[in-house]
């Protein structure tokens, strides 16, 4: 009968052949390696341990295997090997390896005192890739009269843990990578990672990536003394998370220059990478922790997972961690505060104006220079012959009025301050000149529009009234709606929630009957029901209601906002948030986020033109920015940009009460319904442009 994972290991160690050499066995064929105790080739052992005590340094590394071992405690195997030249001299397998560097460290400091037991001897220095490992491991190491010194580049101990991988598991990327099917796997504290899991799904709900790219990606720095380049994944609308980069190059230079075969090739820094997977798709261990656990998770397609390159022993730190479940949270705000420069700089593909931002709450600070633009740009010091000869023509001349203004003997600094004075003043003018296109607002009363941070605090270009009563506003079939829907929630002390995170279908029953939405008599999900379904996300959204475990809950907001002397402040509440932090597109097929962006205008257009009926396609160019139309999908069966403009946005201010539609007999095709806006638009919306 063949040897046994679970059988004592032939070679006398005491533990399991899985967790001794049976790892150890496929490495027998690799070059220059030293063979284990298992009665073989004792000459060629004695050659190798003499060839290694003759070896001044040493190199250790803790090398993460990406291998799925599905028994408990053996989940992420980890390497542990010391090589003397070009030949491996000891080799450990641990079934798991916690991710502090005090633990890398100490799992090092055994496999080097094994190494040197076996040759006989200490080397003068050991050698790690990590100065973190290098700082932990000294210490240890003191006593020995033996140095640790950390360099970035160690030739001989990558070419050993090339070829060991690649013999073990048939692939060897460098630097190593490291994913596990479970979170104990991590061995990370089970409070810490509640807490990512929640951090996790508020990200996902918040979904960063439809406002920035993942190279927009400010450099954070956090109270922990740590500095991170945050990289929001999603843009491409493939693969959606984070991820931290301790090293900023190896997002804006090396990532970029990387094979599609080694896509972390010549990572110098730590990265620490959050993605979402469909539940579905998870191991049975996955899905077995989740059930236990009840951690948070904002959706079918929202299981978080963890990835990690080029950490120490490929672990996870548990400072590391805490730094990534604050970014999770903040970051979203980040975006949401500079949302419009960012898509701006999306757009123009012109470096935004330098960010420096500071997350009150958290202490974190942010500083973003443009969109990979995260260095100290050199000012151009060629000649002003050489520059006016790459000047386009209009530009050219303002430079040569400035050489006019100071004088052809004057240097280049005082003629380029001189051509910076002109074209400022060409800009300014420009900016504060009403246009045409722009419904006749000049570019700065736009950005003022665009650009505001809030519709219902402070002085801005846009307000909304929040002092309505409710026999105003109540006209609105979102209000009444969201009214009747929190008072039941206030009734019930809260209603019961799916495992997907829905209205149980006997509340939707109930509901439909408050709300005089039609049959009940059969099964009816939320999903069944739009409105209902839009009532409840709006609701969350808005921090009126909150999903805790299997119930829906109100907030203290959604339980003051239902008096009726609030109503003003509740309508203004949900129109705020339905049009600025809520998707518009949510539940269309059509994506067309530049016509949300710039909602701000249409609504400011809506007021000027909509006066009387107006024809939807004939609204189109006068309400929305001449941007956003280039920006429009188009099909050529249907005028899809009238049609979304109709769904998105009009059907949206119909729920509220603001516009009214109305649709001829005749109308045959997308565009012709005729719409205007109500007594209510005109005492709701303060515009001060």
């Amino acid at each position: 009968m063949g040897l046994g994972r679970n059988d004592p290991c032939p070679c006398g160690s005491g533990r399991k052949f899985k967790n001794c050499c049976m790892y150890r066995e496929a490495q027998h064929d690799v070059q220059g390696t030293l063979p284990f105790d298992t009665g073989r080739d004792l000459a060629l052992r004695r050659e190798v341990r003499e060839a290694a005590a003759k070896e001044p340094v040493w190199q250790a590394e803790a090398l993460p295997l990406m291998m799925l071992v599905a028994e408990k405690g053996s989940e992420r195997p980890v390497l542990l090997f010391v090589t003397a030249g070009e030949l491996v001299v000891h080799l450990d397998m641990r079934g798991r390896l916690g991710g502090e560097v005090t633990t890398v460290a100490e799992a090092l400091e055994r496999v080097l005192a094994a190494t040197a037991r076996t040759v006989g001897t200490w080397p003068e220095t050991v050698q790690v890739r990590h100065a973190a490992v290098a700082d932990a491991l000294r210490p240890l190491l003191v006593a020995r009269d033996v140095s640790v010194a950390a360099a970035d580049s160690l030739p001989h101990l990558e070419e050993a843990a090339r070829s060991l991988m690649q013999n073990m598991l048939g692939g060897a990327p460098w630097p190593p990578v490291c994913r596990t099917e479970t979170w104990s796997a991590w061995e990370l504290p089970r409070s810490l990672v509640a807490e990512l899991f929640s951090a996790a799904s508020d990200f996902w709900r918040a979904a960063p990536w439809r406002h920035a790219s993942n190279l927009q990606a400010p450099r954070a720095h956090m109270p922990s003394g740590q500095e991170w380049t945050a990289c929001i994944l999603g843009n491409a609308g493939q693969e959606f998370g984070l991820a931290l980069y301790s090293d900023a190059d190896d997002l804006y230079e090396r990532a970029l220059d990387a094979s599609p075969e080694e896509p972390f090739g010549g990572v110098l820094g730590r990265i620490l990478s959050i993605t979402f997977e469909r539940l579905a798709d998870m191991p049975d261990g996955a899905s077995r922790e989740l059930r236990i656990a009840r951690w948070d998770v904002a959706g079918p397609a929202a299981y978080p997972t963890l990835m990690t390159v080029n950490t120490p022993g490929g672990g996870a730190a548990a400072e590391d961690v805490r730094d990534l479940v604050t970014l999770l949270r903040v970051l979203p705000s980040f975006v949401e505060q500079h949302r419009l420069a960012l898509m701006r700089e999306e757009r123009t593909l012109e470096p935004c104006n330098p960010i420096d931002w500071l997350h009150d709450d958290t202490g974190v600070r942010f500083r973003y220079e443009g969109e990979g633009v995260q260095g100290d740009v050199e000012a151009d010091t060629s000649p002003v012959d050489d520059v006016l000869a790459e000047m386009r023509p209009d530009l050219a001349a303002v430079m040569q009025q400035a050489v006019m203004e100071v004088g052809e003997d004057a240097g280049p600094d005082a003629i380029l301050a001189a051509a910076n004075r002109r074209l400022a003043n060409v800009t300014r003018s420009y900016n504060q000149t009403p246009q045409p296109e722009l419904g006749d607002l000049s570019p700065d009363q736009v950005r003022r529009l665009l650009d505001q941070t809030s519709w219902t605090d402070g002085d801005g270009a846009i307000r909304l009234r929040q002092d309505l009563p409710l026999s105003d506003v109540d006209g609105s079939s979102m209000l009444h709606a969201t009214r009747i829907f929190l008072g039941y929630v206030a009734e019930c002390g809260g209603l019961g929630a799916t495992q997907a995170g829905n209205l149980k279908v006997a509340v939707v029953r109930a509901l439909l009957e408050r709300l005089d939405y039609g049959d009940v008599s059969r099964r009816t999900t939320e999903q069944d029901v739009w409105p209902v379904h839009e009532i409840r996300v709006l609701c969350q959204v808005s921090g009126l209601l909150q999903h805790r475990g299997a119930r829906f809950e109100l907030m203290m907001d959604g339980t003051e906002l239902i008096a009726e002397a609030e109503a003003g402040r509740l309508y203004a509440r949900l129109f705020e948030t339905c049009f600025r932090t809520f998707n518009l597109e949510y539940g269309g097929v059509f994506e067309w986020p530049e016509l949300q962006q710039q909602v701000a205008f249409t609504l400011y257009r809506l007021g000027q033109v909509a006066g009387g009926w107006r024809r939807a396609d004939k609204l189109l160019d006068s309400v929305v920015l001449p941007y956003a139309l280039e920006q429009a999908p188009e099909t050529e069966l249907v005028d899809l940009p009238t049609m979304l403009l109709e769904r998105y946005v009009l059907g949206h201010l119909g729920a509220f009460g603001l516009v009214e539609p109305r649709r001829p007999k005749k109308a045959n095709k997308p565009g012709m319904s005729q719409y205007r806006v109500t007594p209510l638009f005109r005492s709701f919306f303060v515009f001060r442009v």
